[in-house]
């Protein structure tokens, strides 16, 4: 897969050459992906990379790090973003480490995060039971947002082209057409991603290496692929259906892998037994997107 240095006043990025989203490449651009760490490269590492900087754009990519050793000459130095971003997912110590873009391009920076209980899911606004699925998203925050639960909704378009929207047109199809009657999202509607192969969003692979397989007790005889993968290479790990499920706790750590047909009575109670771990004198703020205190910032 060839790839290409990308550079502007602002950012440097790491920008993959192909798309297996089958969305058009200015959709592709408008939603790549913006992650951020703040690690170092170990020369030689080889893995999914991802950039350290939160207005950086750039798709995982599984490759030879060796010859990267310094940027290509046409890049200058003038912007001290190569002071360690590329980073092997491996080398990511947390959840809260990591950032995504948010539907309206905005970066959200999951170290706001901290202290909370995270449930992340890739959805699908033509999926047979998406309005269902997007009301319980909603529920579950009213329910236990106060206690610490935030949702992470990633559109994506990978099985069966079951969200060939942009983000504007996944926002109004929530809005007016499923569930519709002017519904408005609690959770945070992040850019649609892909989450298999080689354009994998750095946040799945990042999941996927900590959980790579669905947990037993909730998997079902419903849980095998609906359509043929179009993405390369299929690996034993991949997301199988949209509505999958990931649950990170307070501390960061990725817990839980449920499958996309986990009763919801399951899932909430999944996520009552990760929240009581959060410990008491964590203060809890009700309003979604508001940022807890932190003793410290791990990103400027």
């Amino acid at each position: 897969m060839e790839s290409r240095w990308r550079s502007n006043s602002l950012n440097r990025t790491w920008k993959s050459g192909s798309n297996h989203c089958n969305d058009s490449p200015k959709m592709a651009e408008s939603t790549s992906r913006r992650i951020s760490a703040n690690l170092s490269l170990p020369r030689g590492s080889t893995s999914s990379v991802m950039t350290l900087n939160g207005r950086a754009q750039g798709s995982v990519i599984s490759r030879q790090m060796e010859g990267l050793r310094s940027p290509p000459p046409e890049v200058t130095m003038d912007v001290p973003l190569y002071q360690g971003q590329l980073v092997p997912v491996s080398m990511v110590r947390s959840f809260f480490e990591l950032s995504a873009l948010q539907w309206d391009e905005r970066v959200v920076k999951f170290s706001k995060f901290q202290k909370k209980v995270v449930l992340v899911v890739n959805t699908s606004t033509t999926h047979p039971q998406a309005a269902k699925h997007f009301i319980q998203l909603n529920e579950l925050i009213i329910s236990r947002g106060h206690r610490g639960l935030v949702v992470l909704a990633f559109p994506c378009n990978m099985f069966g082209n079951g969200e060939p929207w942009n983000n504007h047109e996944i926002m109004n199809c929530l809005r007016h057409v499923r569930p519709g009657c002017n519904f408005k999202p609690r959770f945070y509607l992040m850019s649609k991603i892909c989450v298999n192969g080689t354009t994998g969003h750095p946040v799945y692979e990042y999941l996927k290496q900590r959980l790579p397989f669905v947990n037993f007790a909730s998997q079902s005889a419903d849980d095998k692929p609906k359509c043929v993968p179009s993405w390369s290479p299929v690996m034993q790990s991949d997301i199988s259906d949209n509505f999958e499920k990931f649950l990170i706790n307070h501390e960061g750590k990725p817990v839980r892998r449920l499958s996309a047909n986990v009763s919801q009575s399951e899932l909430e109670h999944e996520i009552d037994i990760i929240l009581k771990r959060i410990p008491k004198q964590v203060e809890q703020v009700g309003q979604v997107g508001t940022p807890l205190l932190h003793l410290h910032r791990l990103h400027p």
